[in-house]
């Protein structure tokens, strides 16, 4: 090698040491970034989490004004995390619709598919709501 080609080398090499770390940098932030925004609007989906938010939007720093508006900040988280409930029944209901319309249509592996995909998801909704749904069709 000469001297020149040497240096280049170098350049080169740190170059991609420089790409390399900055790409796993990014890539960490973005993940964080998107794991904390994921984590706050699950939080939501609570009584807890709808009220602390609203709080911290507020951004009260009077006792009195906050023992004001914490009890109606409350009944409208109650109310909305019912709403957030309600609303996936709904949308439980619509997708078993929705597989019952297509099942003709399907061939047994789709229909498996289709079929499995749904218990899945009635499970998870369910979870979420801390109550059984019905079966389809019933």
């Amino acid at each position: 090698m000469t001297p020149n080609s040497s240096a280049l080398a170098k350049i080169i090499g740190l170059f991609l040491v420089t790409l390399v770390i900055g790409a796993v940098m990014g890539a960490a932030i973005t993940g964080h970034y998107v794991r904390a925004r994921i984590d706050k609007i699950s939080s939501l989906r609570e009584p807890e989490g709808f009220m602390r938010e609203v709080m911290n939007v507020i951004g009260s720093d009077d006792p009195q004004q906050i023992a004001q508006i914490e009890p109606i900040v409350w009944q409208y988280s109650e109310e909305f995390t019912q709403e957030i409930d309600t609303t996936r029944r709904d949308l439980i209901n619509i997708i078993d619709r929705l597989g019952r319309e297509l099942e003709p249509h399907l061939t047994e592996d789709q229909r498996q598919s289709l079929v499995a995909r749904r218990a899945a998801l009635r499970a998870r909704i369910s979870d979420r709501i801390g109550e059984a749904l019905p079966e389809p069709g019933n």
